[in-house]
């Protein structure tokens, strides 16, 4: 078995390898690996190892586990162990190692060991309304590595610093050691002060905390019991695995079966106070920053968790109107820090929740920017000119400004089908808006969740409105960026006649580029529906835009 300074060594030469590394690699096969800002960089030892064998990153395995032997036994039995190592006078790290393919693989995560405050995270002022609750179940969700642990310890280190109460967490291993300030500390950690989470958090009830931080609501037993705590009295701070804050109260609702769910959905009800989850982005010009989706409880989250969401009611929704009271998206966070300047473009559309709302927000920021035409032109062939062609394809068959009933519309899989009635029926035709076949529309990115039809009615001579007309669903749908969103629903106006009047349809500046794109590429022949908006049209500058278009078009011959 490797020495401790022998393993103390190799661990302090790959932590200092890379600037901000934050995990430990140890793979078979593989050489030495450090993770920085999100990516796994090899590290050079010397003597040279090139890569790693089965037997030695077993002796790495028995020389971070030490002489535990029920983490011998955890690891036998269930192929993978967590427990702490330290370097003393250097670090911590939580270590895990598992097995695989009958090797065995190793990850540390460094524990940081100073205590960041709200203001040092940047987190929202709520974070500090949060930091004041008295009673209720908090939780701060997210992937592996989204940095979880830190936010909750710069919670704590709030209520240290605020409040004199007893604070009791129960961890696996212990990440950040809490000095006493106006708080009373006590840290327990599995393996060496506890066997299980379910049977520690059973006796911290009897351990007159005013808090519990659960280092993670894993199984069933343990959310049943931190459920009992929260509504007893206590404020209970945990964290889970999840994508974002609707999924957070599904997979809780998941884990016990199905007759227990509604008396599981009226407990969270009863004690839910908030909801973070939280993503790492990288940061514009190195490192990595994070984004915080918040949700709070209302009356309409109540009755979400209580009833479930529906096709109406989002936790999405609520929280993207919610701002007012410190509630946010994953998009309205992410659209913050494009704004900041600290992520970029391509990093913000990656990380989203809904990709067509955060264009649409970053689009309205580069209008308010003020942003040159060549700059918006790069924007517009990206996302607006490919799609604003295909669907003038589909919906303008160069007709000026009627919009024809098409048979061939149903056969292509377009997003509006035009069925016309049995012979005799006159001019009836049944219109049905089936929006999963939206997707069928190869290159045009499409926003619809719930996959729904959003209308279906018959309409005749073209004055009746829709039978049924879900305008909520509606607005669920976007098409690409802001524009094609506003085309959208253009489109879809609250009656539809079957004489589409182009005049209807805003000519933005977005469009504009596109129609230009599409122009000179020889894409776009209808000059005469340009002519039908511009003679409807009263704002000079969009006149003068469309003019500028159509002379373009008749200049190419196209």
């Amino acid at each position: 078995m490797l020495r401790k300074k022998d393993t103390d060594r190799i661990l302090m030469t790959m932590l200092r390898s890379q600037k901000g590394t934050s995990d430990l690699n140890f793979t078979p096969g593989k050489p030495l690996q450090v993770e920085s800002s999100g990516a796994l960089v090899p590290v050079a030892l010397e003597p040279p190892l090139e890569k790693l064998t089965p037997y030695q990153t077993e002796m790495l395995a028995l020389a971070v586990i030490g002489k535990d032997p029920g983490q011998f036994d955890t690891l036998v039995r269930s192929g993978s162990a967590d427990c702490a190592y330290e370097v003393p006078g250097e670090c911590r790290f939580r270590v895990n190692v598992f097995q695989t393919k009958q090797t065995y693989s190793l990850v540390l995560r460094k524990l940081e060991t100073k205590i960041l405050t709200l203001d040092d995270l940047g987190l929202p002022a709520i974070f500090k309304d949060i930091a004041a609750e008295k009673n209720g179940l908090v939780l701060v969700t997210g992937s592996t590595g989204s940095g979880k642990s830190t936010t909750l310890a710069a919670v704590l280190n709030e209520m240290n610093e605020t409040r004199p109460i007893h604070i009791l967490t129960i961890e696996d291993p212990i990440e950040y050691v809490h000095p006493h300030k106006k708080a009373t500390f006590n840290q327990r950690e599995l393996g060496s002060d506890f066997d299980t989470f379910h049977s520690s958090l059973r006796a911290a009830l009897r351990q007159a905390p005013k808090v519990i931080l659960i280092g993670e609501m894993r199984d069933r037993e343990t959310v049943d019991i931190g459920l009992a705590a929260a509504s007893t009295g206590h404020l209970v701070l945990s964290t889970l695995h999840s994508i974002d804050c609707g999924q957070t109260i599904n997979r809780i609702v998941g884990m016990f079966d199905k007759e227990e769910e509604d008396q599981i959905r009226g407990r969270l009800n009863e004690c839910l106070r908030y909801v973070i989850n939280q993503r790492l982005l990288p940061r514009k010009g190195g490192g990595r920053v994070a984004s915080q989706e918040i949700m709070g409880v209302n009356l309409r989250v109540k009755d979400m968790v209580l009833n479930g969401e529906t096709e109406q009611k989002t936790f999405y929704e609520v929280m993207s109107v919610s701002r007012n009271r410190g509630w946010q998206t994953h998009d309205q966070a992410i659209a913050d820090l494009y704004e900041q300047d600290k992520v970029t473009e391509e990093t913000a559309v990656a990380y989203c929740s809904n990709r067509p709302v955060l264009s649409r927000m970053i689009d309205r920021m580069k209008q308010e920017r003020g942003i040159k035409d060549e700059d918006a032109l790069e924007l517009t062939l990206d996302n607006s000119a490919a799609e604003l062609g295909k669907l003038i394809k589909r919906i303008w068959p160069g007709s000026g400004d009627e919009f024809p009933v098409r048979h061939e519309v149903q056969s292509q899989g377009s997003w509006v089908i035009y069925e016309p009635r049995a012979e005799g029926s006159g001019s009836q035709v049944d219109l049905v808006f089936p929006i999963k076949l939206l997707g069928e529309l190869k290159g045009l990115p499409v926003n619809n969740p719930k996959g729904e039809v959003i209308a279906s009615g018959t309409t005749s001579g073209g004055n009746e409105p829709l039978v049924d007309y879900k305008l909520s669903a509606l607005k669920e749908i976007t098409l690409g960026g802001a524009d094609m969103t506003a085309a959208l629903k253009d489109l879809l106006p609250p009656f539809f006649p079957p004489a589409f009047k182009l005049a209807n349809i805003k000519f933005t500046e977005g469009k504009k580029r596109a129609l230009q794109e599409i122009a000179e590429n020889g894409k776009f022949q209808h000059v005469n529906a340009l002519e039908a908006i511009a003679s409807k049209a009263v704002d000079q500058n969009e006149i003068a835009a469309i003019e500028n278009v159509i002379k373009t078009i008749k200049e190419r011959g196209v």
